[in-house]
């Protein structure tokens, strides 16, 4: 069915009572204005103005963060301790006592042998060569506990082994050197081995000492500048197998090096001053003067 003109639809409202004509007028005209409007924006693009839009941002990457699970236990990475340099460590030769509370016939007290190990009846062989004490009754414990439901075990350490240090670098008589009493330090050993020489760089003075597994911990010693500022020697308690190392000085390290002030101290090669007399013809008497060390004398 065909529509009627809009003339013909607003004059048979009116006919009908239901608008009167002014409001139908109106309707009309603001009718025909948004028609107009919105067919502009559609034959006029170009009069159309929109704010652009802003560029698009990269999403940063974040770091996936591990959340735990409820129940389920978060492994951490095993990360091993530095080796303390002063604690001691057990080695052939050391006599050690163990104590097994209530159960008298595992308490023993056995010498460590050379290769490192002490021996019992129902144990058997126990390796203690470079544990702690705490690290070896760690160990014996858990021989122990073989037999024994979580056995209480005590061990102590009786009896040290004789102590053998090698000294080497720029002192006057390197060389390996018992130690007559446990715990010497350094500064001691220095003196009953001549002292250091003249070249010697006592800012960076070595101590080796081996862990019984093929390792090494080293620790390096400054002698100089406290005895420079007048302040205590750094004098570590020496052990069973240490190695000293004094290096020598080199062009650049002797340019800060004041040897006077180390020439001062105890811990040099000391040197006696001798004065020959001898008397000319005329009866006036020479002198000449010698400088030697103590031990070149006869």
């Amino acid at each position: 069915m065909p529509m009627k003109p809009i003339g013909h639809r607003l004059a048979a409202l009116v006919s009908l009572g239901l608008y009167s004509a002014g409001s139908l007028l109106t309707l009309e005209l603001l009718g025909q204005a948004s028609a107009q409007a919105a067919a502009s924006k559609f034959e006029e693009p170009g009069l159309i103005t929109s704010t652009p839009l802003p560029p698009a941002r990269a999403i940063p990457k974040e770091t996936p963060i591990a959340v735990p699970m409820p129940g389920v236990p978060v492994l951490q990475p095993e990360i091993a301790p530095p080796p303390v340099f002063n604690i001691y460590r057990l080695g052939p030769g050391d006599a050690v006592s163990v104590y097994v509370q209530r159960f008298p016939d595992f308490n023993f007290q056995a010498a460590i042998d050379p290769e490192g190990q002490i021996t019992h009846p129902l144990l058997g062989k126990i390796t203690l060569q470079g544990l702690t004490v705490e690290q070896a009754q760690i160990k014996v414990q858990q021989s122990v506990n073989r037999y024994i439901i979580n056995p209480v075990v005590l061990l102590a350490l009786t009896s040290q082994r004789p102590v053998q240090v090698t000294v080497t670098g720029e002192v006057a008589r390197p060389g390996l050197y018992p130690l007559q009493q446990q715990g010497t330090k350094i500064s001691s050993l220095l003196l009953s081995v001549g002292g250091t020489r003249e070249a010697a760089d006592l800012r960076a003075v070595k101590v080796r000492r081996p862990l019984g597994d093929g390792q090494f911990v080293e620790q390096t010693l400054d002698l100089f500048t406290p005895l420079k500022e007048g302040t205590p020697l750094p004098d570590p308690r020496l052990q069973d197998g240490d190695t000293i190392v004094v290096p020598r000085l080199t062009e650049e390290t002797a340019k800060t090096y004041d040897r006077n002030v180390v020439s001062r101290s105890t811990l040099v090669k000391p040197k006696i001053v001798v004065r020959l007399l001898s008397y000319a013809r005329g009866g006036w008497p020479r002198s000449s003067w010698i400088m030697a060390a103590p031990w070149s004398m006869p």
